[in-house]
């Protein structure tokens, strides 16, 4: 239940989570539900597993988190299929029709993330790592991004945060073993 978590300023959800198992997805479900109505606002990385897209229900259950997000944080094929556009322009134009979406960070791999909001675009580029593993990044990057906005960043420092944390990530083998502090991710930044 939403009330034994404490106050609560986003509810942070990854769409595998609610395509592995559907009494799984439909816990999640409820709990966004419960979340938004009382003013919490759902951040999503959708991270779609398309192997796990067997029953259309399960889309269904991303794109009612979808359309439900204050913070998107996909990547540009993921954001194409759960908006049901064929272009990423469409796509985007869509995501905000949803009027409680803020922000929009669409993650770009090694060519970085461009951050949208309802009145700016911004353009973060990669941070350069000799790279072990990819695995992983896109959680961090989401991580760093949700901490930015906790911090009252703006959002070109979050996008910042996000890319230095995901390249972080990429120098170490496995999902989660880069060196990701506030100060790593600090020292990336100033390094460049």
């Amino acid at each position: 239940s939403l009330s034994e978590l404490g106050e609560i300023e986003y509810l942070h959800i990854m769409g595998c989570s609610i395509m592995c198992e559907e009494k799984f997805g439909q816990e999640i479900l409820k709990l966004a539900r419960e979340a938004i109505a009382a003013g919490v606002r759902l951040s999503f990385d959708p991270n779609v597993r398309t192997e796990l897209l067997h029953d259309p229900a399960v889309l269904n259950n991303v794109k009612e988190i979808y359309e439900n997000s204050s913070v998107l944080l996909p990547g540009e094929e993921e954001l194409k299929l759960i908006s049901g556009e064929d272009t990423l322009e469409k796509a985007i134009a869509k995501s905000f029709e949803n009027p409680r979406l803020e922000v929009l960070a669409l993650k770009q791999g090694s060519r970085g993330c461009t951050v949208y909001t309802r009145s700016e675009t911004i353009t973060q580029g990669i941070y350069s790592v000799i790279p072990q593993d990819a695995t992983g990044a896109g959680d961090c990057f989401d991580a760093a991004f949700l901490c930015g906005l906790l911090e009252g960043k703006d959002i070109a420092e979050c996008a910042k945060m996000a890319s230095a944390a995901g390249a972080l990530n990429t120098a170490a083998f496995g999902p989660m073993e880069g060196d990701i502090s506030p100060e790593t991710v600090r020292a990336m930044i100033e390094k460049g």
